[in-house]
């Protein structure tokens, strides 16, 4: 797909490098594919959806989001409410880079552009929350995962990468309680004796360098959703198992739905992809096929499985 001038939206505060190298490494990678282009460097959480959202009203025709997954999500959350067809460029700079590597990319600045941008534009699910008004195109939970999120937050992450999920992980095993919650799955309730739902758009992810999750296509036009109901340690560590074994077959802990409302007798943390959201309820719809993004070359041979921390 030829185009003509694109958009990057830069996050200095993500990535190895300087603002100034990072931009500078963004600049050479669409120099060298011939592209007209504008870069703008977030300052504050509603940049990058703003700038996504009006992206086509200002002539842009591509749009290349780099940083970790917040600023992804926040680019991804842009295109979507505008209701345009931008394809996105990923350019992961992050702890997870669960969209990245779910495209294929490879997890540098110039490779993420060569790759991308040489490689095919692609449909991509994705969910929308609709009492938060927040679109997602990983993963969602309600629980354990939100709770390993929330507790591993930006300090740790910068200090510590990965361990971060580590310690935390280790942290909230111990924390788990049962309560009632109720799931409304395409207008039928159901009710469970759980402790954590987690919705899945894509998978696998990684946590803590953990490759977990049910297989899961973003593109068939289905969430994924997996019960967590036994909130001993080794409960909680046998179905950590299960999910990096992708082992999970059994009905009352694996279900899908195209919509889906979570509603637990007492609040519960949340989030979306890796983005903490506040308390429960959660109530989810899945939008087929709504995001055009590029992925690598090889993407349509390889499982349809992603990473995120």
């Amino acid at each position: 797909m030829k185009h003509q001038r694109a958009l990057v939206i830069l996050n200095p505060n993500s990535g190895q490098h300087s603002p100034e190298v990072s931009e500078q490494k963004i600049a050479q990678a669409l120099t060298k594919a011939k592209l007209e282009f504008e870069v703008r460097q977030t300052q504050s959480a509603q940049d990058a959806p703003k700038w996504a959202k009006n992206a086509q009203n200002e002539g842009f025709d591509l749009l290349v989001a780099a940083g970790g997954d917040g600023t992804i999500l926040e680019a991804v959350n842009g295109l979507l409410s505008s209701k345009t067809d931008i394809p996105l460029v990923v350019v992961p700079l992050g702890t997870g880079n669960g969209l990245a590597r779910l495209l294929g990319l490879p997890l540098n600045i110039e490779g993420a552009i060569e790759t991308g941008l040489a490689g095919q534009v692609i449909k991509l699910d994705a969910a929308h929350i609709i009492n938060k008004d927040l679109y997602f195109v990983l993963f969602a939970g309600a629980g354990y995962d939100a709770d390993v999120i929330k507790t591993a937050d930006r300090e740790q992450k910068d200090k510590l990468g990965l361990f971060a999920y580590i310690w935390a992980m280790i942290k909230q095993l111990a924390q788990r309680k049962n309560q009632h919650i109720e799931l409304e799955l395409d207008g039928k309730s159901r009710h469970f004796y759980a402790h954590s739902v987690i919705v899945f758009n894509a998978s696998e992810f990684t946590l803590s360098g953990l490759v977990l999750g049910p297989n899961v296509n973003p593109q068939d036009g289905l969430m994924d959703i997996v019960i967590m109901h036994d909130p001993s340690i080794w409960g909680m560590l046998r179905k950590i198992w299960q999910l990096s074994l992708a082992n999970l077959t059994d009905q009352e802990i694996r279900l899908k739905a195209h919509h889906i409302k979570i509603s637990p007798s007492h609040p519960l943390n949340t989030h979306a992809d890796g983005e903490p959201l506040g308390k429960t309820p959660l109530d989810i719809e899945l939008l087929p096929k709504v995001l055009s993004v590029y992925a690598a070359p090889d993407f349509a041979n390889k499982p349809k499985a992603v990473m995120a921390a």
